[in-house]
């Protein structure tokens, strides 16, 4: 479930959060389009660092749950920048500065994923469950890509770009609560 929305939140994100966010909402040139997917990726390169050194402190559940709903509320920030400071530079930057801070939760996120099939899949149906995960992953960011190609115009980018940040949060929050709190019972019921 928790894959599914943040699939659809990152099918919106690919269809709206650059181009039509930064020229349109953010009244940013097109250069700043550039800037802002730098940002995105300058964060995840200093992420992996951070991850790297302190990853190893929190559960899996927070990695994963944490890292979605934390990517979640910071692209909710970037997005209502505008809202914060004025249009053009002033909005370009705050909101090049969420996806910086995005970049933590994200690849911490995306890490633990990776982790979590990894350790909780038999070595014989690993392959399976790597290709059913990003079965259903592909499926939910095309019906993203539709509902922000649809939606984004007819309610409002800053509306659609919120709800799919806000998806992420959700997915991010279900992980939390479903995923074992005490790691080494996940462990034993794997074996």
């Amino acid at each position: 479930m928790s894959v599914s929305l943040a699939g659809v939140a990152e099918g919106i994100f690919v269809t709206l959060a650059l181009a039509p966010f930064v020229l349109d909402v953010l009244e940013g040139r097109p250069v700043q389009v550039g800037w802002m997917g730098t940002a995105q990726e300058g964060g995840g390169l200093i992420a992996g660092v951070v991850v790297i050194r302190f990853g190893h402190r929190l559960s899996r559940r927070w990695l994963f749950g944490g890292g979605m709903a934390g990517l979640g509320l910071a692209d909710f920030s970037a997005f209502n920048s505008r809202r914060i400071v004025g249009p053009g530079n002033p909005a370009v930057a705050v909101a090049m500065g969420w996806m910086v801070v995005a970049g933590v939760p994200a690849v911490a996120n995306g890490t633990e994923q990776q982790t979590i099939v990894q350790s909780q899949s038999n070595d014989a149906f690993r392959g399976r469950v790597f290709g059913s995960l990003r079965a259903v992953t592909g499926i939910a960011m095309l019906i993203g890509f539709a509902a922000g190609g649809v939606l984004g115009e007819r309610i409002g980018l800053v509306l659609v770009l919120s709800s799919g940040a806000l998806l992420r949060v959700a997915g991010g929050v279900i992980a939390m609560i479903f995923l074992p709190r005490d790691e080494r019972s996940a462990e034993s019921i794997r074996q």
